[in-house]
This record gives structure tokens, sequence and C-alpha cells, in this order.
């Protein structure tokens, strides 16, 4: 071993990467009984395997690509990664898991690329291991590391996107793991667009997927409809449905099916063109393209090309992709230089534009024919509730007033901002604001087109006629402006006549819909038209652009919402020209007599409009900038015990330097240090313990099980630098010499501002700590409650040593005043701390407990319609006629049941505080509820058929201390179960095994 190693790293970092790298050289299918949903995260499946390696296995499955199939177990491993790092969090659970998450999907992704940088992979695993500690002020570091924006623990940010794509369009991820990233990121609302055509099989995985990720989901599909020289897109939203099963009867519908059919027909009209292009590009392109970069680019393969693009719809960006995918390593020919040198239509002339509706090509799909008020009327005669999305990308103020009259109404919303379409690399701007503009010019020309546009959409909004004239006058305005232009044009060059004639035509049009206001306006009345603001993100971002997601900055805890308007004044983050208004809402469910009300917060959207005055309030989720402009210092990579040591050496050496420099009496001198930090060793040890259970906890569980030496060596760290602080500046220089006050003169006002003191200082760290607030405000309380200690625990001694004739007790005292009010402080925050532990463990374990109570009673109910000629409770009373019984009508559901026992009798000797949380919500449920719960611990007795389950690998491969553990503590867990249970199961057969 050398002598990084020693000191840098854990050998539990190479251990995980071991376990993480056996997973993904192996075969992934041995972990997927761990991902059952019946297995708890904090049950006996621990002993199967480690959480990380849990964690990876379920990571690898999830990014597996849709040609291997899969979606159920993908979907079982989203659901078993969101169990191991929510179901298994305290306070800041949402951000760690977050947190942990991203990291191991970077170990994943490392690995399975083969990279072979083992520093790199180092620093990942232990980053892993220190966030799965909790510390805020480490995940907040974390999160900035990985462009990740903190979000509240209430889980309540206003998070969203309403346009990206997974791998069935453009996209590149499969439906678990686009909404798997669109959590990490924060996001609780997501829209999801495909193409002309969806499958239902997609649709029913993200719709699952989102369920498990609390996250709300909106299916859209995008056609395009001819108007005027080119195609408008209109993207359909269906709503209005219940929940997953009703969808996918929709989807099954003949006419939705027939409309499926038909845009798949469009789809492979478009693959067609596709192809085309790339015939080209191997013909001619690739040469010219290689020429202008001196290299020689080979010509691209179909087949491998489909491949490339996998379950998605072939595309000019895929094609683009693909082909850079293929350069030689010394063509360095960027994405966009591809795009606009060999796949645009100008640069495909021979071929027919498919963005051209009056192009000469008879195959064009007659849905392509289809005009917007015949398309939105055979929507809504599908999903009466629909909403319909104008995307302005593309089109001018004229095109937007045109639409939404000749839509009469149906259009529901505008995609007021697209991160991608009005990116500075985007050529789908609107009107005439091309990329070829320079910057200011380009954003002139944006920020006139929405201001018509946003003007035109509040008059129409809010029933304002007099601004709804104003607004179509002014757009009409604008159009005059281009026609005067274009007929100066004409004169001048004596062309582009039939140009202009179309021109006047469509200025008559324009007046049209001037002279027909009140008909405009009524199509609005009664109803907004909202606003949409997405990314079109795909999962191949740019280095400019940081992926999918938007946030409501105002949504976002305070300390971030600074964070945030400093990185966009920065240009780290975009703020986009929108702005949010939102109402608060506060609920409370009232609970049973002896309960704490459950109250939360949420945020639901009043309106969003476009604001170019500079004060928008939604930002991107995602960062401006590299992958890493965070790295982390050296040190933090350190050798955990090295680490702890050096915090304890740093703390001690102020604190011995203290009392050697400043006491004369030999004890103080050269004890006095050692003293301070067994002090505060020994209260730390003792309130975990005692928070753990104390001499009641179970005999599985150690004592030092429940201890933290890295909080330990936190704790000792902080209070060497308490000793210069109390002993010195504040007991002798400020009091004693300062105003004449020590434990003679007034023994209640040292310990007071001592104690002051000592609670300023802890809650300071705190505070730098980032603990939350209320810890620090917790410890200005414990010191206040340390002083009437102090001087009791002052007065006992100085009665103790006079009883004992000491001579100068005052003298002995003054020089002790220091450690009595840390012994003092320590001896209150050991009850507080150790009870907040206590309660902090508590509930944990409630929470683990009802989870799997609600698993086990539904159950019982399935059981109860499983077996309707059986008397269920009677059944359960005889586990060896239950198991035959169950094995006979459901054998999965026996399993269940087993799994379902093993990890109640798993929490009862393995959680801290279990047995105290078990009373107390068995207080809490009904004596139907209770004997369900006792009679379905009764199958346990059945040794010999659990034994061959975890034998034969149900329950996971490594089933060696799953069994060591059922074997050795059944007998004496199943004793436990009341009487009105147990007695009936001790006369059972399987009762009587050795």
């Amino acid at each position: 071993m050398t002598i990084f190693s020693k000191l840098f790293f854990d050998r539990e970092d190479e251990q995980l990467l071991e376990l993480v790298s056996d997973v993904l050289k192996g075969d992934t299918a041995s972990l997927d009984p761990l991902l059952s949903r019946s297995l708890h995260p904090r049950g006996i499946k621990e002993l199967a395997a480690s959480r990380g390696l849990r964690m990876a296995g379920a990571t690898a499955r999830l990014s597996e690509s849709f040609s291997s199939g899969g979606a159920e177990e993908r979907i079982a491993a989203l659901r078993s990664l969101r169990d191991e790092v929510l179901l298994t969090g305290g306070l800041n659970r949402h951000n760690t898991a977050r947190v942990l998450i991203q990291i191991m999907k970077e170990i994943v992704a490392r690995m399975r690329s083969g990279g072979t940088d083992t520093t790199t992979l180092l620093r990942l695993a232990h980053d892993f291991r220190l966030a799965t500690t909790g510390k805020p002020r480490l995940i907040r570091k974390e999160l900035i590391r990985r462009h990740l924006l903190e979000m509240p623990e209430e889980w309540n940010q206003y998070a969203f996107d309403h346009h990206v794509h997974d791998a069935s369009s453009k996209g590149r991820k499969n439906p678990s793991q686009l909404l798997l990233d669109a959590s990490l990121k924060g996001i609780r609302q997501l829209t999801v667009v495909y193409y002309n055509t969806l499958a239902p099989a997609v649709i029913e995985e993200l719709l699952t997927a989102g369920r498990i990720l609390d996250m709300e989901i909106q299916v859209a599909i995008e056609f395009a409809v001819p108007f005027r020289d080119r195609y408008a897109r209109i993207t359909w939203e269906p709503r209005g449905f219940e929940d997953k099963n009703v969808v996918l009867r929709f989807l099954q519908n003949k006419a939705v099916r027939q409309l499926l059919e038909d845009g798949s027909e469009v789809v492979r009209w478009k693959e067609k063109y596709v192809f085309a292009v790339l015939d080209t590009f191997n013909d001619t392109h690739r040469h010219e393209l290689g020429k202008q970069a001196g290299c020689e680019i080979p010509p691209c393969d179909r087949t491998e090309f489909l491949k490339f693009v996998g379950p998605g719809q072939p595309s000019l960006i895929h094609l683009a992709s693909f082909i850079r995918a293929t350069l030689p390593p010394d063509c360095d020919i960027s994405l966009q230089k591809i795009i606009d040198s060999c796949l645009l239509p100008k640069c495909n002339p021979q071929l027919p534009d498919p963005g051209d509706p009056h192009n000469s090509d008879a195959s064009r799909p007659a849905l392509l024919r289809t005009t917007l008020p015949g398309l939105l009327a055979r929507l809504r005669h599908l999903q009466p509730t629909s909403g319909f999305t104008l995307n302005l990308a593309n089109l001018s103020p004229q095109d937007m007033l045109e639409l939404l009259y000749l839509s009469g109404g149906g259009i529901t919303h505008i995609e007021a901002w697209n991160l991608k379409n009005y990116g500075q690399f985007s050529a789908n701007r609107p009107g005439a604001c091309s990329r070829e503009l320079n910057d200011e010019a380009s954003e002139r020309c944006l920020r006139h087109f929405f201001t018509l546009a946003g003007n035109l959409q509040r008059a129409l909004s809010r029933d304002n006629a007099i601004a709804l004239k104003q607004v179509v006058r002014d757009i009409i305005d604008d159009y005059t402006v281009s026609l005067h232009k274009k007929e100066q044009e004409v004169v001048a060059t004596k062309t582009g006549q039939e140009e202009l004639l179309a021109m006047k035509q469509r200025s008559l049009d324009l007046l049209a819909i001037l002279h027909n206001l009140q008909k405009f306006r009524n199509f609005y009345s009664g109803h907004l038209l909202g606003s949409r603001i997405g990314s079109s993100s795909t999962g191949r971002a740019a280095d400019y652009f940081r992926g999918m997601g938007l946030v409501v900055i105002d949504t976002l805890p305070h300390r971030v919402q600074r964070e945030v308007r400093r990185e966009c004044r920065e240009g780290k983050r975009s703020l986009t020209p929108a702005r949010a208004t939102l109402i608060r809402n506060q609920h409370t469910i009232a609970r049973q007599k002896g309960q704490k009300d459950k109250s939360w917060t949420d945020w639901s959207l009043t309106e969003i409009r476009l604001n170019f005055a500079g004060n928008g309030n939604i930002t991107t989720l995602g960062g401006i900038g590299a992958e890493h402009d965070h790295p982390a210092p050296w040190y933090r990579y350190l050798n955990s015990h090295l680490k702890n040591v050096l915090k304890i050496t740093i703390g001690f050496i102020p604190a011995m330097l203290t009392f050697m420099l400043t006491k004369d009496w030999w004890l103080l001198a050269w004890f006095g240090a050692p003293l301070w930090f067994t002090i505060t060793g020994l209260r730390n040890i003792i309130q975990s313990v005692l928070g753990g259970g104390g001499l009641r906890r179970s005999p599985l569980l150690p004592w030092n099980s429940f201890i933290s030496w890295s909080r330990i060596s936190d704790s000792l760290l902080f209070t060497g630098f308490s000793v210069p602080l109390l002993d010195w500046l504040v007991k002798t220089v400020f009091l004693d010499h300062g105003m004449g006050v020590n434990t003679t003169t007034n023994p209640l006002l040292l310990y007071a501002v001592m104690g002051v003191a000592n609670g300023i200082y802890i809650s300071s760290h705190n505070i730098i700590r980032g603990l939350p607030t209320i810890a620090a405000a917790g410890n200005i309380f414990r010191s206040i409650l340390s002083i009437p200690v102090a001087v009791a625990i002052n007065g006992g001694v100085a009665a103790l040593l006079g009883s004992l004739g000491v001579p100068g007790i005052d003298a002995i005292l003054q020089r002790w005043a220091a450690i009595i009010s840390k012994f003092a402080s320590d001896c209150v925050a050991a009850v507080i701390e150790g009870l907040a532990d206590r309660r902090s463990n508590t509930n944990t374990s409630l929470s683990v407990f009802r989870s799997k109570f609600n698993q086990i009673f539904s159950l019982y109910a399935n059981l109860e319609l499983l077996l309707p000629d059986t008397r269920l409770p009677a059944l359960l009373d005889n586990p060896e006629s239950c198991e035959v019984e169950l094995c006979r009508a459901s054998p999965r559901d026996l399993r269940h049941l087993i799994v379902n026992a093993l990890d109640i009798m798993y929490f009862r000797f393995y959680l801290p505080r279990g047995v105290r949380a078990l009373h107390e919500l068995r207080r809490e449920m009904s004596p139907e509820e209770c004997a369900i719960l006792d009679r379905s611990q009764l199958i346990l007795s059945q040794w010999q058929k659990i034994s061959r389950l975890l034998v034969s690998g149900s329950i996971g491969a490594h089933f060696d201390k799953m069994l060591s553990f059922y074997l050795n503590n059944r007998q004496s867990y199943l004793r436990e179960i009341p009487l009105h249970v147990q007695e009936s199961e001790e006369t059972s057969p399987a009762r009587q095994d050795h």
C-alpha cells in the first residue's frame, strides 16, 4: 500500500467501487430480487447487500436502453432507488437523496464508459459516503458542485418544464431515466412532447415513473399544420384523466389509434427525407466538409444510423450527431457546422423541402394537409378538455395573430419562451430574429416581438377590448412598415412583384381581423390564453445550455434565492423574461387527540406573463459553464481516520496552550485540556447511546453502532477553540480583570456571562456548519439553562471543599470556573440533545414502520379478495395451512407475506428506538389492525419454508446473513407476539421444531 493510499481515501471507498464494478461486469439481474417492492430499504435486504451496491444495481438497470426492453425492470429499479434514498433519510432527505443519486450515476457512467482514472472514481466514492451523513453544509456544497439548486425540504417548489423529449422522439433517455433526471433537478411538473404519434407502452412507463417520483406528468403530441409558406406547430395536451389506466384506455380508442397511425405515416415520410439527406451527404457533402476540415470523412451507414437513433424518430439532429460521432479523431467539426453546411434544406435544393407545405411532393401525408381548424376539431372530438399550445418558433406577431383568430379560440396556450429556440445558437427564433443578427439587434428584435405577443396575450386573457384593438393595430402597423420596405425594394430592383402582391393581400387579411374584433374577443371571453415555458431538452445539452427545467425563484429557500439572483447578474444562470404570479396555499389536516396536526404549504399558478423589464422571477435549473466549476479541496479526501485525528489535534492545540500558558497549578496546566475534551467526548457518546435506546436497546445493536466518530471529531474541533474564548478572554480578561467579577464577588453573573458567551459561540459554529436555525437557537436556550446548573455545581464544590477543610476555596473555584461552566453546559446538552436524538430515531422508526404497515394491510386486503370462501384470520392463525393454501392460490403473495414479516422482525431488532416506535403505533391502531399485524407475523414459524426461500436466492444472492439472523432470533421474536394470537400459533405442528 502506497503512502498516498494511506493518507487519502478509505478502504470503504475501494470496497464501494469494487461492488459497483462487480455489478456492472456481471448480470444486473442478480440484484433484481432486491428491487422487489415488498422489500423495505431498511429491512432484511440490508443483510443481503450494502446500500451502495443496491443503488448501483438500480442505477445500472435504469440506464438500460429501450433496445433491451425491460420497462418493468426499470420501473422496479426506479422505485427501489427512490426508496433507498428517501425512506432512509432524515431532515435533509430530499436534497441528500438528489446528491446520492447524482454521484452514483456519475460512478456508473464512468465505469461503463471504461474510465480508468482510479483517483477520480475514488473521489466520487468518497463523496458518496460523505453525502450519506446528510450534513447540511456538505450537501449544499455537493449541490453547487453538480449544478443542482437546493430545494426546500418541504418539496413544494414550483419547478417545471413544459417541453422535453424522451428517446421515443428525439431525446436520448428512456422515460424512467428522463423522469429521474428531472427529479434530481427538482422538477415537479413535466410535459413530455412527442412528434405526431406515440407508443402506449412508453406512456405507461412514463406515467408510472411519474407517480413513483411524485411528479405531475402531462403527455403531449406536437403536430404541424400548413400556414402560408410554412408549417405552424401545435402541441396537443389531452387532459382530464383520473389516472394512468384511464389514459391507457383512451389510447386504445379506435379514433385515437387512427390518429396515431396517421401520425406514424408522417414520421415515415420524414424518415425518407432524412435518409435522402444521408445519401446526399455520403455522395457530396462529406467530401466538401472533409476538404474544409483537412481530413477524410467516412460514409455513414444507414443501419448503424438506425441503431444510433434507437427507438426514436430519425431527424436531422440525430443525423448530425451521428456524423459527428463517426468523425475520425483528427476531424474537429462542430455539430452546428455539420447542420449549416450539409443538412439544411438550402444545402439540398434537389430534395423537396419538408418544411414547405407547397412543395411538389405528392406523397405528403394527409395529416400534413389538415388545416388548423380541422385539426383542432378532430382533436377536441377525441378529448373535449384538451389544451392546445401554439409554438412561436419561426413565427411573427402577424402569424400569431392570424393563427389565434383561425383557431376560433381553440388555442389555449402559447409557448411564451423556449430556452433552446431562443438560445444564442438557435435557428428557430421568432420572426426575423435570426441568429445572423448581432447580439444587440437580435435582442431588440426579440424584445419587440415578445412585447407585441405579450400585449396580445394579456388583452385577450383580460377581455380588454381597448387594449385588444390597440395591440391588433400595433401588429398591423408593424406589418405595414415591412410592406413599405418591400415596395421600395421592388421599385429599386424591379423584382419580387408576386411576393409584394401576397404581402398586400395579407395586409387585407389582417385588417379583416381588426374589423371583426368583437368576434375575435368573444373567442377568448371567459377563459385565459395561458403560457407555456419549456426547454425542448433532449438530453444532449451543449456546454452553453445545461439541460431541462425552470423554477420560480420565489418558491426556493431565501438563501438560495439570493444566490440565484447573484448568478443571474453574473451571467452564470439564465433569467427568463417572464414573471409568474403564484398563490401560496396553507393546508392542515387535524389528527386524533394527542397527535400533532399535519400542516404543509404549496403553490398554485395564477399566470405567467412575459416581462422584459428585468424583474422576471423564472430561472433555469441548470447553470451555464463547465461541468466541474467547483472542485473540492484536496483535504476533503483525506483518510477519514486521519481527518478525525487532525480535527481533534487542531482543536486540542489552542486548548492545551491556553491551559499551559494561563494556569500556574500543574494539574490544570497539564490535564485541563484533556479533561475539557473528555467532558465533550463522553457527552457525545452518552447522548448518542441514550438516543438510540440506552440500556434497553436491542441486543443486536452494540453501543458503538449509534456513534458517529466524525460528529464527535467535529464537536471536539470546535470545543477546543472555546477554551481560549471562555477561560481566558471571557473569564479572565473581560470579567475578572475588566469588571472584577469572579466566583467570590458574583458567581451568578460570572456563570451567566460565560454561559451566554458559550451559547453564542456554539450557535455561531452551528450556523457556519449549515445546521438548521432551530438547532442554533436551541443552543442559546441550552446555555441559559446551564447557568443555574453551573451555580449549583459551584456551590456544591465549595461546600464539599469547605467540609474537608481545604484552604483557598475561592481561588480554586476561580481556576476551575471555565471547566465547571463547560461541565454544566454539557450536562444540559446531554439531556436536550439526547432527547432530540431519541425523538429523531423514534420518528425515523415510525416512518419506516408506517410504510411497511401500509404494505401489510394492502396485502391483507388482496388476500381477502383472492380467497373469498376463506376466513382469513383463521387461516393466518394456522401458519402451516396458510402456507399450503397460498402456495396453491398465489405463491407471489406468500412470498410477500414472508418478506413483510421478515422486515418487521428486522425492524424490531435493528431500528434504533424501534420497539418504542412499534408500541406508539400499536396505540394508534385499532384492535382489528393490531390483530392483522400480529397474525401476519405467525408465518415466521414456518422455518423450513422460509429457509428454502432464502437459500434459493429469492430475496438476494447473498443469503447467509439473512438466514443466520432469522434462525437465531425467530423464536424469541415469536414469543413477543400478543397471547391472543400466539396461543393458536403455538399449537400448530410447525412449532414443534428443534
